[in-house]
């Protein structure tokens, strides 16, 4: 006699950031974090010493959102863009405590999960 299967619960999944938008001195940058790739969230960690969700974190607290976070930002939304040769401290320069800075959108995705049909 075979043992009894134990039913499997249903994984659960937390919901995600899509988009998260900041405008530095007038222009707005978007990141997609669900979209960013293994290299370039090494690049990040070579770079910052940061992995996408601390970036996220301390870029959402206003006590811990310093310069080299928001040119941390502003240089993986650019990488995302398309300007895959940006180098961090080319970004990191241009930022000042004289920047205007604003977290401007945060876009929350759906959790599949949430889904009645889903399987």
């Amino acid at each position: 006699m075979s043992p009894k299967p134990v039913p499997r619960k249903r994984p659960t999944a937390k919901k995600t950031t899509a988009t998260v938008t900041m405008q530095i001195d007038d222009v707005a940058y978007t990141l997609r974090p669900n979209e960013v790739n293994a290299v370039d969230e090494m690049a990040l960690l070579r770079s910052t010493n940061l992995s996408v969700p601390g970036l996220l974190e301390m870029a959402r607290d206003d006590d811990r959102r310093g310069i080299a976070v928001i040119a941390a930002f502003v240089w993986l939304a650019r990488r995302q863009g398309g300007e895959r040769d940006l180098t961090f401290n080319r970004v990191a320069e241009a930022i000042t405590y004289d920047s205007d800075i604003d977290l401007v959108d945060e876009e929350v995705a759906p959790d599949p999960l949430d889904d009645p049909a889903a399987p």
